[in-house]
């Protein structure tokens, strides 16, 4: 099940899903820094191999997840594909949203 929380966004997730609490203080799957008020979301569930579990991702984080990093989307880097990849992969929470941030502008600039 996947669920959103936070202000709706043009989603078909946001137009038919579940909208739920904001799950405030709940770590993010990807940056680890914590939810807070504000923020957009979604929680996925999924089988963890002893049992269902429930992680939490900022939006931005999420789509970070899927997209790549900054310099994969800039086709810069080195994946083994050629088209990009992480230059220096991001260590702190911290280094890890701004980088999140960084490939929603990207996409959204576009």
């Amino acid at each position: 099940m996947t669920a959103y929380f936070g202000e709706p966004w043009d989603s078909e997730l946001c137009d038919s899903g579940l909208h739920v609490a904001t799950p405030l203080g709940t770590q993010c799957a990807n940056c680890d820094l914590p939810v807070q008020m504000g923020d957009q979301g979604v929680l996925i569930s999924g089988y963890d191999g002893t049992g269902v579990i429930t992680t939490a991702w900022h939006l931005d984080c999420h789509l970070r997840s899927i997209m790549g990093c900054p310099a994969h989307i800039r086709g810069e880097g080195t994946c083994a594909d050629g088209h990009g990849g992480a230059v220096s992969a991001p260590r702190t929470p911290e280094e890890k949203r701004a980088e999140a941030l960084q490939v929603w502008d990207l996409l959204h600039a576009r």
